[in-house]
């Protein structure tokens, strides 16, 4: 920030009003400066690197008449910059509103992309990117273990590692055949296109690299949570390909490589979703696994140019578990999630948005599962409810958990609340914590009908709708 500082003052000849702007997926920082009636973009970088290979891009581009910031002053240390102020509304605000504009912007995106691509990689220098210098074999497996390791190794999804590695090789391999003498955006999605003045300006580039065509189309396509139906991709990949025959570029190969990139662009954003959500806790991450987890189930039946038949597998069983991923929240009532889980797989994730709930922790009760009759069961089989039922603790126990829940439930509708998360945890979260979530959800819809209940059993990949 200092160094922000120091540069705004030096550039403006005063010092000026900083705010601080919602933060992105990055660690960079972003701020909007205010003086003498104008407004700029200050941007905080840990890298050095980083923040070069931006200011690198920004000149080029803008020197090939693509629409992006210009770059206007930049600190002594490096660390900071001062770009144009293009506004605070992004494509995906004008998508997620429904704007009738729309439709116009992303045919404007499509033939912008192509520019970027062929133009912009006459006259690049590679040695002034950040990091990668071209989309290549290692930096494609850096990609995928992403996934395994930040995603996948999360859920309980098992999986052979050395068979995995095997399918990730050999989609490294073909993606590494294709002609890469393009330039690649890297991140081109609709939040990093804002709009000015009726046309999209980009954003957010400094990863771009050398690569091949169809991957930054796929990205804008397929972003998770933009949702764009079968008929939308389809109209705006058939103009892509328009486009680019325009260049006279020969798209065979381009339209043969379209649900490699698909696949290698899901697996890739849920390695970004896994670490940002699951470790960092942030909202937008986390809400975005169902939409590409669905993105996921859609393009695993496809064929593809290389062996892949073990990684589709995996794919398949990771896609069935979307539904625990799902939140959808009615504005006009209040939803409470109940879930049942295991303590040795964590404590649920609140995809709400509202940092958390309850959670009730049921270990301290005698386990069902140690008797023999009963290890294979749930808490929702007949003969580990007749033994809970029976248990004086587990009875003591969801007494006062319940008297808890019910005063909160009763508050939050009278405030006018939309959420309440609601956990049962237990050593395996198999009897005790699906026993007592399943009293729950059935109490509070009972005791108040007009709310949505959404049951969830994590470890059993199980979701159910009390409406």
């Amino acid at each position: 920030m200092d160094s922000l500082l120091r540069v705004a003052e030096k550039f403006l000849g005063a010092k000026p009003e900083i705010k601080p702007l919602v933060g992105a997926g990055s660690n960079r920082k972003y701020y909007r400066i205010f003086h003498d009636n104008s407004t700029y973009i200050g941007v905080v970088g840990e890298s050095i690197a980083e923040n070069e290979a931006f200011i690198y891009l920004a000149e080029h581009l803008l020197g090939k008449g693509k629409r992006v910031p210009k770059v206007l002053a930049v600190s002594d240390d490096r660390l900071a910059y001062i770009q144009t102020d293009l506004g605070d509304i992004s494509l995906y605000d004008l998508l997620m509103d429904g704007s009738s504009s729309t439709d116009e912007l992303m045919t404007k995106v499509v033939e912008d992309l192509v520019k970027i691509e062929i133009e912009g990689v006459k006259g690049i220098d590679p040695s002034r990117f950040y990091s990668i210098q071209q989309m290549d074999k290692r930096s494609i497996l850096w990609d995928l273990n992403y996934f395994k390791y930040s995603f996948l190794k999360c859920t309980s999804v098992q999986f052979d590692e050395l068979l995995l590695e095997d399918s990730f090789e050999n989609m490294a391999n073909y993606l590494c055949s294709l002609d890469s003498n393009f330039l690649l955006y890297r991140d081109f999605q609709s939040r990093n296109m804002m709009v000015n003045n009726d046309n999209p300006y980009y954003i957010d580039f400094q990863g771009a690299r050398l690569g091949p065509l169809g991957y930054d189309i796929v990205s804008f396509l397929y972003q998770a949570k933009a949702n764009f139906s079968d008929d939308v991709r389809k109209k705006y990949l058939n103009h892509y390909y328009e486009t680019l025959r325009s260049y006279g570029v020969d798209t065979a190969q381009v339209e043969a490589s379209i649900n490699t990139f698909i696949l290698f662009r899901t697996l890739q954003v849920l390695g970004t979703y896994g670490f940002r959500g699951f470790f960092e806790k942030k909202v937008h991450f986390l809400q975005s696994i169902a939409p590409a987890l669905r993105n996921l189930r859609a393009v695993i039946s496809k064929e593809y140019p290389f062996e892949g038949g073990y990684l589709m597998e995996v794919c398949k069983r990771l896609a069935d578990q979307a539904c625990k991923y799902e939140v959808e929240l009615p504005a006009d009532r209040l939803t409470i999630s109940v879930t049942s889980f295991s303590y040795r797989k964590g404590i649920p994730d609140d995809f709400s948005g509202n940092g958390g709930g309850f959670v009730f922790d049921c270990r301290a009760i005698y386990n069902p599962g140690r008797e023999e009759a009963l290890r294979q069961l749930t808490g929702m089989d007949a003969l580990v409810i007749e033994h809970l039922d029976a248990n004086d603790e587990m009875q003591e126990f969801l007494g006062d958990s319940l008297n808890l829940v019910d005063k909160a439930v009763a508050k939050y509708i009278s405030r006018s609340f939309n959420h309440l998360l609601v956990s049962f945890g237990c050593t395996g979260g198999q009897h005790r914590s699906v026993y007592s979530a399943e009293r729950c959800a059935r109490y509070i819809k009972e005791k108040f009908p007009s709310v949505r209940v959404v049951l969830t059993h994590r470890e059993q990949n199980i979701r159910r709708f009390l409406d």
